[in-house]
């Protein structure tokens, strides 16, 4: 007598990666597939020394330009550090502790990163902060100092004095005082992201 039961799967049903790519993580936390902190682990788990590489990598940064500014400069900070990590969990907790509000929980979590690494993930953390427009964080990042990329100077040119007046007067007063313009239009993809503003 046959069982009524169906029988049980055997082939190989593709199943989706534990380790997703750039692109991947983006797009399942769009889709409420995964947390904002778990795209954050996804993504600096490509800095761990031992961590995940992917072929596609490369590949998907034009992609991520225009869908995800901030993995767009994550990405690339990360593809061309020469400094590995053993653990991502304090790079995770900045962005914790920025989730919290807390300045001074941030400077703290960003102390305890690699001096050079402290610098880039303060410029990724400051373009997270514009495109949120969260003024007051965004103000003690870049007092602290950030790189100027072209994703942040694209963001700058989205925001209006009239619907984001704090993060407007904020922005003005800072190219006024470090006598540095925004650029008024998006430049040519050419070079690295992380030379291009100084």
């Amino acid at each position: 007598m046959q069982s009524s039961q169906p029988s049980a799967m055997t082939s190989s049903t593709p199943t989706r990666s534990k380790n997703p790519c750039y692109r991947q993580a983006f797009y399942r936390k769009e889709t409420g597939e995964i947390t904002e902190a778990e795209y954050f682990h996804a993504i600096f788990q490509h800095l761990v020394k031992d961590g995940v590489h992917h072929k596609g990598d490369d590949l998907a940064r034009t992609e991520l330009e225009d869908v995800d500014p901030l993995g767009y400069s994550l990405s690339h900070w990360i593809a061309n550090e020469k400094i590995k990590i053993k653990d991502a969990k304090p790079y995770e907790n900045v962005f914790e502790a920025y989730r919290r509000g807390n300045v001074k929980e941030i400077q703290a979590t960003l102390s305890r990163l690699d001096q050079g690494h402290q610098w880039h993930t303060r410029t990724c953390l400051a373009l997270l902060a514009l495109q949120e427009r969260n003024a007051p964080i965004l103000n003690s990042l870049l007092e602290d100092g950030i790189h100027i990329e072209e994703p942040f100077e694209d963001e700058v040119r989205r925001v209006q004095r009239k619907h984001d007046p704090q993060t407007y007067k904020l922005l003005r007063e800072y190219s006024e005082r470090k006598k540095r313009p925004w650029a008024e239009r998006k430049r040519p993809r050419m070079g690295h992201p992380l030379d291009w503003g100084k």
